[in-house]
């Protein structure tokens, strides 16, 4: 386990004991539902189904034989007929097929990647023989294997394969080894019913008398890996201690433990002393749905299920202690597995190992069917296994090589040679060795080189003989000169002589790592050592390339070459240096693939000479200008002084510099939503990026691009875990902070985890965060060490774009054109949000169904509307639902999250609709229409007016980043960005036939007469200026492109039902609401406006709110932006009195003299002009308003406006008295 990237934990099931929870019975239910109807989910139901939905379990009656009636049931009566088919493991093309669609499908592996070689290899050669299994002589087992070995379990529906379990079954167990699945039978939860089937052929074989059938095991349980989660629905389970091999049950406390601990191995000895480990099923219950199963098992119960997987005492004679196997020569360790095991596939050449996997085999099938000879008579046969290398030997087996997958190699070491070490990590973990152990790349190599002899004996007229010398010359001979061109040509030297050269490579490269380019933790491991047979495996590689430079490419060139003139030199040298580069660097590749070899970018010495690079920290500036940043936010700090040093000195670029981390990355947050692309957030270690982190969470929740960038002390530094400043003083203290800010990000590059064994190591991890930030729209997390500013690396990068930002309008992301990241980077770019945060894979089929389906409920409408939400905008579809609305005569509404996505003045425009939050005649409209599509829906409470939303699921269609649903179905292969677009014309179209009358225009006028939007009344006499009048005033004042920001509470809640002009930007926080975000958000947001003067910015923030983030105004005037800043004066907290605490004192703050505000800031040496401004009464604000000289934006301005307190607009009073019923609920 200490070699592995995380702790990996054998786990099994008692199937006795287990009992199928809720989750179990759903999938059953909902699978027998299909069988006897044909009724898919989200396909509704009949009365037909109903009357037939059979298959729940009677009481008293065992779920497994529930299970079976699916395989002898609804043939006569149901609408489907489901079998399975227990047959050995072999492949077959039909196999095969499913395998195939399953890998490209799920996986996305590569169809040519996939062949039936390592198919039959992977899932279907086994170590396993076939031994027979003894049965009561009483019962039936035609169902039943036979024999022990490797089986395919396979599910058929009518006859059509749609699942396959790959099982071994072995004494006392059936261990589970891979699933496939049909893609189109997805709905169907296969995974679940396929263990629920290997766990009723467990019980069958019980009941059967099958000698100690007992378990399930399901492979292995990794704490912090999602997709493992599953397994812990199936109890009781128990985890392999790696230490003692003792089984421990797997309780919620360990389950929670190991979550929490997930870092490295930890002893069940240590777990027991931290936490109180259950002692009786009981208490964790038997089922993961809250209780149901075993509810009852008892310490007797506990007493028996530790007979069944304990050791007896003493062990059986001969055998020795199983726990002191270590001791033990593993040369004089055969192990009889009755007769299961083919020992000429196992290999004996790691003693630890070879040691940890008896012990395994000793766990997992009783010590019973163990036994030792440590003084084997056949002394041939075990020097025979010993003695010959695997591959040697199976250069007998022609068959069973895997010449498809060796001849995409060989293209792939041409074409991308990075690709053949994909597998190199993979191929540990599944055979336990890095190097192949296939021949077939030696082969097809050796077989192009005598190719290559014979075409070069026929060019130069050598006779049979010269022919055959010249191949075996190639292939085996060594020379001490380099290449030498007679007159004749004939070809000898290093390069060219295969074999010989591959194994004096390999044996130098072998020494060469294993001694002086170990990773310091590695060179103590065994197992983390260079194989000479994975040296062999790279020098054989590097060859190839260099193969067809020299001789495919010099054979028709060679009488060109020989000559002496400088051209033909330089051709005939730069084919040689060609060779040489891809020898090298091939070579290097192989070496990258293994983790634990550190310092293999030296491989590359030979190449500096010709290849030079840039500094990290240019990568970076030259990387974020490519996608549109000119302002970079943030805080200076020790450990990011270099990095700001570019950022400062490179002219496209200004370095804003706030007054506080929390500032900065509100200021972020402002930019990326005005600019609609990506912000730059760049604080320091510790104290800097979690002072920022308040305002990440928010650019998380709302769906906004933000690169925060985190200045870090030094690789070296770090490695030696230095008590520096900033840190906390425990043994995980450089990695806390960037542990803390995962949840909160897309995706994540720690470049000091990552070693910068390549040129584009760190590029590569950089560019796929800067792509995940780009496509999520959510903020990413890159941590850059100190001394990583100045490493040198790849330029090659930058001239590929970086993708288009899914934040604005399309076309389609690029991201596929950024070179992939390695396994390692991949590791270091973490990704902690769940697949609904990522835009959907794209399919064509579903994508046009969904279209047509879209389309024909269109049709079909009388009432039709189209609600816009957030993430129409934060997706970069705005245009598009314009285009739709206007083309089909749509009548469109917003929500709060979604104003002034569209033009506000446009007769199709019908208001605002938050739920009951909405007013009368816009809510009438919404919830009355026959067909709603809800473009980019994200109902929060503020937006949905306390989740009051009352729109019939069966006519709404929701579109998502991350998927959409028509009615009750969802389709997560498509989304937004794909549907949108084709939706436009075929709206169009049924418009212009018989589609739907369209909405009749209403101009603004009209639409406030009827109650859609809130109009403003003649200036109230009064001497207060109150909220029912304020707003509807303000928006009067409004101008096309007018930025305006409202800060959370009585300003958002004031504008949402107020028409803006066209082109006018909305900018609120309505879901996060983090009071004072607006003041941060506003100086990004007049940054971003820099770009086109002629927008005003406009900011409208309560006194309270201000308080939090007052310093940024003191940058607005050192960067020298006009915005207006509307301080809406009302005594403290109001939106909090109007929830609760109506006269607490909890909701007071201390007023401020805000006329001093402006001078304060500014001191003595701005040079922004500014003004500051009282209003007391609606006389001095219309006045104010009607000013010429004040809609000038020219200065800072700041407008304190007088509002008794109070008083609030009626849309914030409705949302509060909904949210204080909410809060009251229990």
């Amino acid at each position: 386990m200490a070699g592995t990237c995380c702790p990996q934990y054998t786990i099994r099931l008692d199937t006795k004991l287990f009992k199928p929870g809720k989750k179990h019975r759903q999938v059953m239910n909902r699978f027998n539902r299909f069988l006897s109807t044909g009724h898919k989910p989200g396909e509704g139901s009949s009365a037909e189904g109903n009357r037939q939905s059979g298959g729940k379990a009677k009481p008293n009656e065992s779920w497994s034989s529930v299970l079976r009636e699916y395989e002898s049931g609804f043939g006569e009566t149901g609408k489907h007929r489901f079998q399975t088919e227990l047959r050995p493991a072999k492949a077959t093309a039909e196999t095969f097929g499913l395998y195939k669609r399953y890998q490209v499908a799920v996986h996305k592996d590569g169809p040519r990647k996939i062949t039936m070689g390592g198919f039959r290899q992977f899932l279907c050669d086994s170590p396993l023989t076939n031994s027979p299994i003894h049965y009561a002589a009483s019962t039936t087992t035609d169902h039943l294997p036979a024999k022990y070995g490797s089986y395919h379990l396979l599910y058929r529906v009518d006859g059509q394969l749609i699942g396959i379990s790959v099982i071994d079954v072995l004494p006392r167990c059936v261990s589970c080894v891979y699933f496939i699945w049909d893609p189109d039978w997805a709905w169907a939860s296969l995974g679940k019913l396929s263990a629920l089937r290997e766990i009723a052929l467990v019980l069958d074989m019980t009941q059967a008398g099958a000698e100690g059938m007992h378990w399930l095991y399901m492979g292995y349980w990794i704490p912090d890996c999602a997709k493992m989660r599953y397994k812990s629905e199936y109890v009781p389970s128990y985890l392999l201690d790696p230490g003692t091999n003792d089984f421990h049950l797997l309780s919620d406390k360990v389950d929670r433990y190991l979550q929490a601990h997930h870092q490295g191995y930890h002893p069940f000895a240590e777990i027991e002393s931290q936490v109180e480990i259950t002692t009786s099923i009981g208490a964790r219950g038997a089922s993961c749905d809250g209780g149901e199963g075993n509810e009852d098992v008892g310490m007797e119960d506990m007493d028996d299920m530790e007979e069944l997987y304990s050791f007896p005492s003493p062990p059986p004679p001969g055998f020795g202690d199983p726990w002191n196997l270590d001791e033990m020569i593993c040369e004089d360790v055969l192990v009889l597995l009755r007769g299961l095991t083919k020992l000429k596939d196992l290999e004996f050449n790691k003693p630890d190992i070879v040691s940890q996997q008896v012990k395994e085999l000793v766990a997992a099938v009783g010590i019973e069917h163990m036994a030792l000879a440590s003084n084997v008579s056949s002394q041939t046969n075990k020097d025979k296994d010993r003695g010959i290398p695997v591959m040697l030997r199976r250069l007998i087996k022609f068959k069973s090589m895997d010449f498809e997958l060796a001849f995409w190699q060989l293209t792939y070491l041409v074409v991308a040679p990075r690709r053949v070490y994909k597998q190199t990590y993979h191929h540990k973990q599944t055979k336990n060795v890095w190097a192949r152990d296939d021949p077939a790349m030696v082969v097809l190599v050796s077989a192009c080189v005598a190719a290559a002899g014979v075409a070069w004996g026929l060019v130069y007229n050598r006779s049979f003989g010269g022919t055959i010398a010249l191949i075996l010359r190639m292939l085996l001979r060594p020379s001490t000169s380099p290449f030498l061109l007679s007159a004749e040509i004939e070809l000898t030297g290093d390069p060219g002589d295969f074999l010989l050269v591959s194994l004096i490579t390999a044996f130098v490269l072998y020494l060469l790592t294993n001694r002086l380019l170990l990773a310091p933790s590695s060179q103590s491991a065994i197992d983390n050592r260079v194989e000479f047979t994975y040296a062999f495996d790279v020098a054989v590689n590097s060859f190839f390339p260099a193969f067809l430079s020299i001789y495919v490419a010099l054979l028709p060139l060679a009488a060109v070459v020989v000559r002496s003139n400088w051209v033909c030199l330089f051709f005939g040298n730069s084919l040689f240096l060609i060779a040489s580069v891809q020898y090298v660097y091939v070579t290097y590749l192989g070496y990258a693939a293994l983790p634990f070899v550190a310092r293999n970018e030296l491989l590359l010495a030979p190449l500096l000479p010709l290849f030079g690079g840039i500094d990290f920290a240019t990568y970076f500036v030259e990387r974020i200008k490519q996608c549109g940043v000119k302002y970079v936010f943030g805080v200076p700090g020790d450990y990011n002084l270099e990095l700001l040093d570019y950022i400062e000195n490179d002219p496209d670029l200004v370095w804003v510099g706030n007054a506080n981390e929390l500032n900065a990355a509100y200021a972020s947050d402002g930019y990326a939503r005005v600019k609609g692309t990506l912000a730059v957030l760049v604080t320091t270690f510790g104290v800097g990026e979690l002072s920022a982190l308040c305002g990440v969470a928010g650019s998380l929740a709302e769906r906004l691009p933000i690169l925060h960038v985190v200045g870090a002390p030094s690789t070296a530094l770090q490695t030696s875990q230095s008590l520096l400043h900033h840190t906390l003083n425990t043994t995980s203290s450089f990695t806390t902070f960037s542990t803390m800010s995962r949840p909160l990000s897309c995706s994540q590059a720690l470049l000091h985890q990552i070693p910068p064994t390549t040129p584009t190591a760190w590029t590569e991890a950089f560019d796929k965060t800067l792509c995940d930030v780009l496509e999520q729209c959510r903020p990413g997390y890159v941590e850059i060490p100190t001394d990583a500013v100045h490493h040198k690396v790849s330029a090659e990068g930058l001239k590929i774009k970086p993708p288009h930002p899914h934040s604005a309008p399309p076309p389609e992301s690029t991201a596929a054109s950024l070179p992939p990241p390695s396994a390692a980077q991949e590791m270091s770019a973490i990704s902690s949000v769940t697949s609904e945060s990522t835009t959907a894979a794209s399919s064509d089929e579903v994508t046009e169904y969904v279209v047509e389906e879209i389309t024909a409920r269109f049709a079909k409408a009388e009432k039709p509307v189209v609600i816009v939400d957030a993430c129409a905008g934060r997706f970069g579809m705005a245009s598009e639902v314009r285009k739709l609305v206007e083309g089909a005569g749509v009548r469109f509404f917003e929500t709060p999250m979604g104003k002034s996505l569209l033009d506000e003045h446009h007769p199709l425009y019908g208001g605002c609709y938050a739920g009951a939050n909405s007013l009368d005649k816009v809510r009438e409209e919404v919830e009355t229409a026959d067909f709603v599509l809800y473009v980019g829906a994200l109902k929060s409470d503020f937006n949905s007016g306390s989740f009051s939303v009352s729109i019939d699921t069966k006519i709404t269609i929701e579109l998502h980043s991350f998927t959409t649903t028509v009615g009750y179905a969802a389709f997560p292969t498509t989304d937004i960005r794909h549907i949108l677009p084709r939706l436009v014309p075929k709206f169009h179209t049924v418009a212009g036939k018989r589609g739907p009358k369209a909405a009749h225009g209403e101009s603004l006028a009209d639409k406030k007469k009827a109650g859609k939007v809130e109009g403003s009344t003649s200036t109230p006499g009064g001497q207060e200026i109150k909220h029912a009048w304020f707003w509807p005033r303000m928006g009067e004042w409004f101008a096309d492109n007018d930025i305006i920001i409202t800060e959370t509470g009585t300003s958002s809640f004031g504008l949402t039902n107020v028409a803006l002009p066209s082109h006018a930007t909305y900018v609120a926080q309505i879901l996060w609401g983090a009071i004072g975000w607006s003041v941060g958000a506003c100086l990004g947001a007049a940054l971003a406006a820099t770009e086109a003067p002629e927008r005003r910015t406009v900011l409208f923030v309560g006194d309270g709110s201000l308080q939090l983030t007052i310093q940024e105004i003191g940058t607005m005037l050192r960067r020298g932006v006009h915005p207006y800043l509307f301080v809406l004066n009302n005594d403290g907290y109001e939106i909090e009195r109007q929830i609760h605490g109506w006269k607490a004192e909890y909701n007071d703050i201390q007023l401020y003299d805000h006329q001093l505000m402006l001078p304060f800031f500014a001191g003595k040496s701005c040079k922004t002009p500014y003004e500051s401004i009282e209003v007391h009464t609606p006389e001095q604000l219309s006045d104010l308003l009607t000013d010429k000289a004040f809609n000038i934006p020219d200065k800072l301005r700041l407008i304190e406006v007088f509002m008794p307190r109070g008083d609030a607009p009626a849309g914030l009073i409705k949302q509060a008295r909904l949210t204080a019923e909410a809060n009251a609920k229990i």
